[in-house]
């Protein structure tokens, strides 16, 4: 696994493409899009990803929650990555002599819908990590976005969740204790464990708490999206 941001640098976009395995997958893809004044960071994502996808043996996943933002342009730099000539799509793709075309373009789609919605607090999932059953589906949803009638409600109950979370002690956090065992374990056995958290709050969270549980000369390190790009670096070196 790698930061399109760190290898989209000239020298070092070079070296991946040569070293480039079969399969790419590319998570967040919508920032690859180009559409008009693009910026330099954007260019050169978009650009590393055309010079992927050129190598007709490659196998290329785009993966993005939002792959159409209602830019046409930045969608069709997005399907162009497919195949060349999905950058210039003709816009009335809904006409009926347009069948073929449509169908050679779904053959490179699949589309994940959410199931039904969760008949408790709206917003959960966005305040809690999900537990072991995780199902890998994001939930598209920003609280107080609903009717003007029932964003207060949500307000009220988002506040109370964020007071009962806050109420919680690391010694009463399960999930952070078994955390805690597996990291001392693998310590243990002479490696230097990575742990992956799902936000930010979290990782600066688990961080604290293992400082404060770990022996002194182990270092720990938090490192997120906080933090400039320079400094993730020099975290992780």
């Amino acid at each position: 696994m790698v930061s399109t941001d760190f290898i989209k640098a000239a020298r070092r976009a070079e070296d991946f493409a040569l070293k480039c395995p079969e399969l790419v997958i590319v998570d967040e893809a919508h920032g690859c899009t180009l559409a008009g004044a693009a910026g330099r960071g954007r260019r050169q994502r978009h650009d590393l990803l055309r010079r992927l996808a050129a190598d007709p043996e490659r196998h290329l996943v785009l993966i993005t929650a939002t792959p159409h933002s209602g830019n046409e342009e930045a969608f069709r730099s997005l399907l162009g990555l497919l195949e060349d000539d999905f950058a210039d799509l003709p816009a009335d793709l809904d006409r009926a002599e347009r069948e073929g075309v449509r169908r050679r373009l779904a053959r490179h789609l699949v589309q994940r819908r959410r199931g039904g919605g969760d008949p408790g607090q709206p917003g959960r999932r966005t305040v809690l990590d999900q537990g072991d059953d995780d199902d890998a589906t994001p939930l598209d949803f920003s609280p107080g976005s609903d009717t003007e009638g029932g964003r207060q409600a949500t307000r009220r109950r988002l506040l109370e969740l964020a007071r009962r979370a806050g109420a919680v002690a690391s010694e009463e956090d399960r999930k952070l204790q078994g955390a805690v065992r597996e990291i001392r374990a693998f310590l243990k056995d002479g490696f230097r464990p990575v742990v992956f958290c799902r936000f930010v709050d979290t990782a600066d969270y688990v961080a604290r708490h293992l400082r404060g549980v770990l022996p002194e000369q182990v270092r720990i390190e938090s490192v997120t999206g906080r933090l400039p790009p320079a400094e993730r670096e020099a975290r992780i070196d």
